[in-house]
């Protein structure tokens, strides 16, 4: 739970306030996690068999999950403007925190077990956050126009950048971001020593006269809820697990499910599409309303332009047309960047391969994301047709745009427009029983319409709900075919429902054509009588396209939504797949690049294989050493300019999920590295808080 809840952590956009708070809070309970297991164990001591579960062990992972918890706090505070003095005593902690955690790695029992790449990326860590810390109450007294304790504070910062700079021990993950902060703290030294000598001439203090600094902690260890970790005699906590051969079938069952809601909805669209035409080229209801209203604006269309008014009209569908295209962006972003990272995992391994020939005996690329990029070509092309369904309505709304903004008239102007038809010719007994006759069957047509859409949603909420799988667990791969056919089977109800509305669709037409029939008989028109019905069946189509269109943008925000959590999830496996080869590429060339050990005799092992045999100690710890160069490499991105970043790591290991990748033993390895603030320069003669 700790190494996947330290995942999680690394893994948020701390470039969000959201992302900041979620990182810290998944820090702070994956601490809290490893702080309930020694308190356990502590318990029960003969249960910590291996040195991995030793108190100091648990207390080390704690330790650097609670100086990145920390430190979200400190870049929220950059980030929020506060006071240097605030600043500080949050770097200080920050550092205190990855100091206390290196002592833990260089002293008994850890010592010799923590690979030799942890212990300087976390002094580097510890002394570049007090030198931040430092540098930032520098800031505070140049405000307070305390100078001379400027300088000292600078100095001290300074002192500290350029004893690590000399140690040469920087690790390459850090690179950046040290020179970064090495170069800003060194130049705001510089500017103070100058203006303190040209002007202010006030003493400087000694690094042992200055006041120590006052580290602030604002994390701990979050517990985890009891009741989480409680289970109910009816739970299955690996209920969810089956086996690989369910789930495919349970894709294929899925994929039949989603080709009968496909061949049901196409031919629904179909007979809905041709009860709209029977009804338009009989001129209904536009002929009705023309009818039983010669003047003015019938109430049926005010009802819809009101509707139309509040929803916002072509304005609103311009907007939602907006969304859809960026949803559609992030999509496309996503899947660029899951390719990218496949093609430059790739490019590395190519490289490598010519640099050492071959020597470089490990599986080619290509060999093991073969699925993967299949399964991008897939998602490729799911988003070219989703496209071209986007430039359809796009195209709709253009045509119909001038119609439907006529909707958003207020009355007056409709009126003005709309033909009158002041005679009475045409208002007869007959005639307006004609007439009441055919606004009834086409009021059922409506009717029937809508049932229809009622039941072709039921079947897409009953497909979706739909799980087999505990069915699947019980049945063969051979009569899986026959469970198929009758799953599919139950929905056969909803299915004939939706195919008898086709029927009485056919006999309602009939029956509305004869009604039609006889009241244009018994109807005496004149011009100004057709022309409002030509003008009222205008908006009638009008506002029933301002529906077609509403509902195709809503399919297409639905679709890209959840297409969207599909292509981010393909991403983490794009970027599960390349941390696990580099970390193997990692081995790999220090494997190439180190000289053979000469030969060493032979060790008498324990009884405890722990104790002679470092490889299974690293193996079994989840903080054993990384290879050279094993820390992924962070691709830093500064959120402003010269504001250098610090990484954060996650202590959960690649999966073993891709191939012939050898992975790493569960949580060997830092993971993830996150780019963080630091203090910005703003100024040129002066260094600012950020």
């Amino acid at each position: 739970m700790a190494a996947i809840m330290s995942h999680l952590g690394a893994n948020e956009n701390r470039s969000t306030d959201d992302g900041v708070k979620n990182a810290c809070k998944w820090f702070q309970m994956a601490a809290g996690c490893f702080d309930r297991v020694r308190a356990e164990l502590e318990k029960q001591p003969s249960a910590a068999e291996c040195i991995d579960t030793t108190p100091d062990a648990l207390n080390l992972l704690s330790q650097l999950m609670l100086a990145q918890a920390q430190e979200c706090f400190y870049e929220k505070a950059v980030k929020g403007g506060m006071k240097p003095s605030i600043v500080s005593k949050l770097a200080a902690q920050v550092g205190a925190f990855y100091e206390s955690a290196l002592k833990l790695m260089m002293a008994d029992p850890l010592k010799g077990y923590v690979g030799k790449k942890w212990p300087p990326y976390v002094e580097t860590k510890s002394h570049i956050f007090k030198a931040i810390a430092h540098y930032q109450l520098g800031l505070d007294r140049q405000q307070a126009e305390v100078y001379g304790e400027q300088v000292s504070r600078l100095g001290v910062a300074t002192r500290l950048v350029e004893e690590e700079k000399k140690k040469g021990k920087v690790p390459a993950e850090l690179n950046d971001f040290f020179n970064q902060v090495h170069a800003l703290i060194v130049r705001a030294y510089s500017l103070a020593v100058k203006d303190n000598n040209t002007v202010y001439h006030e003493p400087v203090l000694s690094e042992s006269k200055l006041a120590p600094l006052e580290p602030k902690a604002m994390v701990k260890g979050t517990d985890v809820d009891e009741s989480k970790l409680t289970l109910m005699a009816t739970q299955d906590p690996f209920g969810e697990l089956v086996p690989f051969n369910v789930r495919k079938a349970d894709s294929i069952y899925t994929e039949r499910k989603a080709q009968v809601v496909r061949e049901v909805s196409k031919n629904a669209e179909e007979q809905d599409q041709i009860a709209r035409a029977s009804l338009n080229a009989m001129g209904l209801p536009g002929s009705i309303e023309a009818a039983e209203s010669p003047s003015g604006v019938p109430a049926a269309l005010l009802q819809k332009m009101s509707t139309v008014r509040i929803e916002g009209g072509v304005r609103m569908l311009n907007e939602q047309i907006e969304l859809l295209d960026k949803v559609a962006g992030q999509d496309d972003s996503l899947l660029k960047d899951s390719v990218g990272i496949l093609d430059s995992e790739e490019k590395e391994d190519t490289e490598m391969r010519a640099q050492f020939g071959n020597r470089w005996n490990r599986t080619p690329s290509h060999a093991l994301t073969a699925a993967l990029r299949q399964e991008a070509q897939k998602f490729i092309g799911n988003l070219d047709h989703a496209r071209k369904s986007d430039d359809f309505v796009r195209q709709k709304l253009r045509t119909n745009a001038d119609a439907i903004n006529k909707l958003s008239w207020p009355a007056e102007k409709i009126v003005a427009e709309l033909p009158s038809d002041n005679s009475s010719a045409g208002s007869t007994p007959q005639s307006a029983d004609a007439v009441a006759a055919l606004k009834q069957l086409v009021g059922q047509m409506t009717s029937l319409l809508q049932s229809r859409e009622t039941l072709l949603q039921q079947l897409k909420d009953r497909v979706n709900k739909d799980d087999i799988t505990q069915k699947l667990l019980q049945t063969t791969e051979a009569e899986q075919e026959s469970l198929f056919a009758k799953e599919i089977f139950k929905f056969n109800d909803t299915i004939e429902a939706i195919k008898a509305t086709f029927g009485e669709q056919a006999q309602l037409i009939v029956k509305i054509q004869q009604a039609n029939e006889a009241f244009v008989r018994l109807r005496q028109t004149n011009s100004q009588m057709e022309q409002r019905q030509n003008a009222l069946q205008t908006y009638e189509q009008a506002f029933k396209m301002y529906g077609e269109l509403k509902s195709h943008i809503k399919e297409g925000i639905q679709f890209y939504t959840k297409f969207q959590e599909i292509v981010a999830k393909f991403k983490v496996k794009c970027s599960d797949f390349a941390l696990a080869r580099k970390t193997e590429l990692s081995d790999l060339v220090t494997d190439l690049q180190t000289p053979a050990p000469a030969p060493q005799p032979t060790t008498v092992p324990s009884s405890n294989p722990m104790m002679y045999n470092p490889a299974a100690a690293m193996a079994a710890t989840p903080y054993a050493a990384p290879a050279p160069q094993a820390f992924a490499q962070a691709s830093y991105q500064l959120v402003q300019p010269q504001q250098p970043q610090p990484q954060m790591v996650s202590m959960m290991a690649p999966p073993p999920s891709y191939g012939s990748v050898a992975p790493p033993p569960y949580g060997a390895q830092p993971v993830q590295f996150i780019p963080s603030m630091v203090p910005q320069q703003q100024q040129p003669q002066r260094p600012q808080q950020p």
